[in-house]
This record gives C-alpha cells, structure tokens and sequence, in this order.
C-alpha cells in the first residue's frame, strides 16, 4: 500500500483565500486506486486547490485529523472502509467538511440511501466530467466561503454589540455619577433654603430637617422607590418655602388662632412654593408634594380638595408629619404636645385628615425615633473632639446670627472640618452642642 501524501501548493490557508477562478480550499481525495487519485490530483490542483490524497478510509481519517479540510471526495467501493462508512465518520468529526461520494452505476441504490441520510452532499458518478466536478467543487467553497464570512460579520457584530454594551453601562455610570454630584449640590442649596424657612417662620429650629427625616423613613417603610423618597425629602425641607415673603406676625400665629382673612392669606404658600421652585427640574416631583401637603384624605384641604388616593403619597405623608410636628413644637394649636398626645391627635383623624396606612407607619417610625434618642447623649464638645455620626443641637452662627451649620445637622468628616476652619478663622474655641451614639462615646 502507498504512503499517504499531502501536496500544498500555497503556504497560506486556501480556505480564506480567492483566485481569479473563485475561493481555493483544502480537499481531500481517498480512493483505493492511485491512477484514480492522481486523476484528481492533477485535474483539481490546477485550480489552486491544496490537494490531500489517501489510500483508504483509515489513512484518511489520519489526514483529516491533522489538517483543516474543506471537502472530502470518497470513492465507494474500498476495501475495509468503504466511502459511505468513511463519510459517516467525517461526518461525526468534522461537520463542517463537506462530503462527495464517487460512485459507479452499481452502487446507485446505496449511494441514494447515504443522500437521503445526510452522510454526503452529493454524489458524482464513474467515470466523471470534469467540468462537472470542477463546477461542483467551485460552488461548494463559494458555499463555505460565504458560511464563514456569515459566521464571521455574526461575531463581529457580537463583539461590537457587547463594545456598545459595555460602552452604555460606562456612560450609564458616567450620568449617573453626574446626576448624584447634581443632587448633591442641590440638597446642599435646599439645606440652606429649609434654614432661610426655618428663621423667616420663627419657628422651633429644625422643623424642616425633622419632617424630612421622619418623611425618608416613613416612604422607606411604606415602600417607596428611591427617587419618590428624594421627592418626599427635598419637599418636606421645603414644604413652607412659599412662606418666605409672608407678614412676620402672621407666621408667628398658632394656626388654630388665625382670622378667616389670615388663614386663607397663609394658605396661598402651597401655590408659592411650587411657582418659586418650577424653574429646578430635579425639584418636579417634590413641587407636587408641597403643593398637595395641606390636602386631607377626606376632600376638606386646601388648595385643590382632592381626596384619598388622588392625593400624591408623598403629600400624605409631609402633610401628617408637618401636623406631628406642629402638636409637638406648639405651632399648630399654641400648646406643646409630647409626642404620644401628638400622635394620638393623629390617630383620631386618620381615614378624615390622614391616610391610615400612612399613620399606622408614622406611629412605628416614632417609635423608633424615640428608641433611638433613649440610646443617644447630648453632649457639649470642642470642634477637636467631634466625629462624624454626631448630630448638632443647636445651630451654629456668625457674629452676626447667620447660621453656619443649623441645628438637626449630622456632622460628617467634611462637615467636622468646615467647623474646624471656621473655628479658627474666628481666631475663638467654639463648643458645640451634639447628640451622640452612647456606643461612640
């Protein structure tokens, strides 16, 4: 038995080339008959085919383990392994390869049944046209040129899909980023405007950050989103912003205590605000909070009348804290309330001025506020011993009343070393009021 050759004709791979005559490939030939092969040999190497050839179905599955192949013309009739046989075995291996059987007028019926199975791609009879079979190998690598250009525009478009992918999420962390820095700011801006409400009202200090605070965490419970509870934030500091332009006298009155002309000229705060506010985007959601806040769940609020669930939750929720706090400051009715007559004035008028589920959470965070102060000392500090985690108590002032950092702050590390500095440039030890952690003391 002769040797298995290998005749390449070019040092590239044929199957990603082209000639003037179509695509080149990688072909081998296995036939038990060497005249037969070097027939093929000659006819199909003038194309710039790289030609394989073998003696027998083992000798070419030895070749076709070691070399990429694109087509794998079989005689027949071989002992040992016939062509049928062998090409059910590239078959198995190598999928992609395809396969042609040659194959005489006696064997038609079996050659027919390998079709009909799927082992072979064609088959070409004995004795073959040349121009056929030249015709036939052309169109197959046109075949496979054109699969592997598919498979490869498929993987590029993978691969820029997942670039543009991951290019989208980069940027989506990019706005992102930026639209915290954004919020960042204006909740410093809003900070100062609920300290400007908080000295035009000559209310209790603080009003504002602690309808805030109990307003996060009672949408927090309930189940708000985190941009609902920005809103619910921002509108409860600035719920009052309509006051700023109000009569002194007014604003220092007990609600309950206001003339009829008085109380309809204070209740036009709720249009104010909003209309001061309209031009800040981010502001949006809370302008509809502060608008709504005097609301009651039973229709008989201001400025609109709307009832139950028309009224936006977030409104709902300042609108029941703003009461709590008023009872417990003295501002709603003149007289102080602690905080379990607050809420029971609260619970009384849930379903007719409050939303109950709204209430049944405000009574839990309460609660834990209140727990929350039992495991907290207030202290009076030098800026050297302040920490962040600490609250303020009282706020912090120039010589001439302007509030540096106001009362109801929580101090952090750059807010600790603001205080530091301005310590020092008024050239005097400062001693802060502040709430602390019993487990940071």
């Amino acid at each position: 038995m002769n040797a298995v050759t290998a005749e390449t004709l070019t040092p590239t791979r044929p199957s990603a080339l082209r000639n003037e005559t179509g695509p080149r490939g990688t072909i081998l030939c296995v036939d038990d008959e060497r005249n037969i092969l070097n027939a093929l040999n000659r006819l199909l190497r003038r194309a710039g085919h790289t030609i394989l050839t073998a003696e027998s179905g083992a000798e070419g599955l030895e070749l076709l383990a070691e070399h990429d192949v694109d087509i794998v013309i079989s005689d027949m009739r071989m002992p040992q392994m016939n062509g049928d046989e062998l090409l059910r075995h590239v078959a198995e291996r190598s999928p992609d390869t395809v396969r042609i059987l040659l194959t005489g007028f006696s064997d038609l019926e079996s050659t027919i049944k390998a079709v009909n199975d799927g082992k072979i791609y064609r088959y070409i009879s004995k004795p073959w046209d040349d121009d056929e079979l030249r015709t036939c190998i052309a169109e197959v690598l046109k075949l496979k040129l054109l699969e592997r250009e598919r498979a490869e525009m498929a993987a590029l478009i993978e691969q820029q899909n997942s670039e543009l992918k991951q290019l989208n999420e980069r940027l989506e962390e990019k706005v992102e980023a930026r639209t915290q820095q954004l919020r960042d700011a204006y909740q410093e801006t809003i900070s100062v405007f609920s300290q400007m409400i908080e000295l035009r009202e000559n209310s209790a200090t603080g009003h504002g950050r602690r309808i805030a605070r109990l307003a996060r965490e009672t949408g927090r419970l309930i189940g708000l989103r985190s941009r609902e509870l920005q809103d619910v934030y921002f509108a409860a500091l600035l719920h009052d912003i309509g006051k700023l332009g109000m009569d002194s006298e007014l604003l220092a009155k007990p609600e309950n205590r206001l003339t009829e002309a008085e109380r309809e000229n204070l209740r036009k705060h709720v249009l104010i605000g909003p209309g001061l506010l309209v031009s800040v985007p981010l502001l949006e959601g809370a302008c509809k909070i502060i608008r709504a806040h005097h609301e009651r769940y039973d229709g008989s609020g201001y400025p609109d009348g709307l009832a139950g669930q028309d009224i936006p939750l977030g409104a709902r929720i300042v609108g029941a804290l703003n009461d709590f706090d008023g009872l417990v400051t003295g501002t709603l009715t003149g007289t102080r309330h602690s905080r379990s007559q607050a809420l029971s004035y609260i619970e009384a008028r849930a379903g007719s001025h409050y939303d109950p589920n709204v209430v049944r959470t405000l009574k839990s965070v309460v609660r834990l506020d209140k727990e929350k102060e039992e495991t907290t000392s207030d202290l009076t500090l030098t800026t050297d011993l302040l920490v962040g985690g600490m609250t303020l108590l009282r706020d912090v002032r120039t010589d001439t009343g302007m509030i540096v950092l106001a009362a109801g702050t929580e101090l952090n590390d750059a807010l600790v070393a603001k205080l530091r500095q301005f310590e020092s440039d008024l050239e005097d030890k400062l001693e802060l009021h502040v709430r602390v952690s019993r487990n940071m003391r």
